[in-house]
């Protein structure tokens, strides 16, 4: 299923293009498939995330092994990882 919704993804209209018509995802989906919250602030900047709970989220929701969550951690600089360094 991932596969076939993967080829008829569309970047230059950001949407899916299947037979019953055309299909973006929109804020609501995200939170609900992936409990994020949309509303409020995104970031809190008033606390810090430690390194082990940065390490735990990655590999929570990112999916990528503990070994390779902390190695970008650590090569990463500041609060940013790069999703190319997590393959």
């Amino acid at each position: 299923m991932i596969t076939t919704l993967c080829k008829r993804w569309h970047p230059e209209t950001n949407s899916f293009h299947l037979p019953v018509g055309e299909m973006s995802i929109t804020l609501d989906d995200v939170a609900n498939l992936l409990h994020i919250l949309i509303e409020g602030r995104l970031l809190d900047y008033e606390n810090k995330v430690s390194r082990e709970r940065g390490v735990e989220l990655i590999v929570r929701w990112l999916g990528v092994s503990e070994v390779v969550a902390v190695k970008a951690c650590k090569d990463e600089f500041d609060a940013y990882i790069t999703y190319t360094s997590l393959n």
